[in-house]
């Protein structure tokens, strides 16, 4: 922990390379770039493992600290961040699903609800109706988005 607060006050490394070099070979279904350039990487230290968290739009709200997961299988919105959206127990939609945390503990799912979620920034803004397990556990993201809406 010591070793990274210094390294949070030193000077940010901007030495990573080829940000904005395209690969030569396009996947099938790829339509827009997503691209980080040294402006983006100036506050990243090097070299970094950290998760990537971003903010989105979800039912018009600016909703922050959103894990980004490409190995969750469902697209996750904590129980808080329904309610603070001012959705109401009613509309969620049972699920027979039951999911279980690293030790093995049932998580206490509330039900799937339907909400639209906006990415981007004013120009380039993607906005698509996206399906969430609502938890009732504590975390500290306020949604984790998965291979459903990454797809």
């Amino acid at each position: 922990m010591e070793r990274y607060a210094r390294e949070a006050n030193d000077r940010p490394l901007t030495n990573v390379h080829h940000l904005e070099q395209r690969p030569p070979h396009l996947f099938k279904k790829e339509r827009d770039e997503i691209m980080f350039s040294e402006e983006d990487a100036k506050w990243a230290h090097h070299p970094h493992a950290d998760a990537l968290v971003v903010r989105m739009k979800i039912w018009s709200t600016n909703v922050y600290r959103v894990l980004v997961d490409n190995g969750n299988v469902v697209n996750i919105l904590t129980y808080d961040t329904y309610k603070r959206l001012g959705l109401l127990d009613r509309e969620l939609v049972s699920s027979g699903n039951q999911f279980y945390g690293f030790t093995g503990a049932s998580v206490g799912i509330k039900g799937t609800f339907h909400l639209p979620v906006s990415l981007g920034d004013n120009l380039h803004v993607a906005t698509q109706i996206v399906t969430f397990t609502v938890v009732d556990e504590p975390c500290v993201y306020n949604a984790i988005i998965g291979r459903p809406i990454l797809k």
